[in-house]
């Protein structure tokens, strides 16, 4: 083999081996730059509040709630679009309320949000549990903020998941946070 076709043996080997790492390192990078690229992260479950879920790739996690009612927020960008979930146990001798009743609750609530703005409700079953769905805009400084609310019960404990983003981001946002809660599941 001349000199010629050894040399560009070994350059395209090189080329090769730089194009394989840029992919590689783009595996892993992307989903950092952009929190809305759709691939989920390994499962996390919160034993405490009796949950697993796959939140976004690249999403930092923060715990909230307290001891009697466990909670975790997942956020690309330091809150203003999260997912944040809430383990609420039923107080002992009382009966599990429907998620519609909960929601209710959460409505007159979210009514009194500035520049509030109903979407749309329903109810709906979440792996054959009673669960209702609403979703609504409201006013936050000058954005406008819209929020998907899904409420799930389940044998003595209230779920309340909150899809939060800025109205402008939520065709993105939404897509993958749908994704990252459609892995929701009761832990064992």
């Amino acid at each position: 083999m001349n000199n010629f076709k050894k040399r560009t043996v070994i350059l395209g080997a090189g080329i090769l081996f730089i194009i394989v790492c840029l992919a590689v390192a783009a595996w892993f990078v992307i989903p950092r730059l952009n929190p809305y690229s759709g691939r989920l992260a390994a499962l996390y479950s919160d034993k405490q509040g009796g949950f697993s879920i796959r939140p976004p790739a690249g999403w930092k996690s923060v715990e909230i709630g307290n001891d009697k009612v466990p909670g975790i927020a997942f956020s690309p960008d330091q809150g203003v679009s999260s997912i944040r979930i809430l383990s609420v146990p039923v107080p002992l001798g009382s009966t599990t309320p429907a998620a519609s009743e909960v929601m209710a609750s959460l409505e007159q609530q979210a009514a009194a949000q500035q520049h509030y703005a109903f979407v749309s409700d329903s109810p709906l079953k979440f792996k054959n549990y009673d669960a209702y769905q609403y979703e609504m805009t409201y006013g936050k400084g000058n954005v406008t903020q819209r929020s998907r609310i899904d409420v799930i019960t389940k044998h003595g404990t209230v779920y309340i998941i909150f899809m939060t983003s800025p109205d402008s981001a939520w065709a993105k946002f939404h897509t993958v946070a749908d994704a990252s809660v459609d892995t929701f599941t009761f832990a064992q």
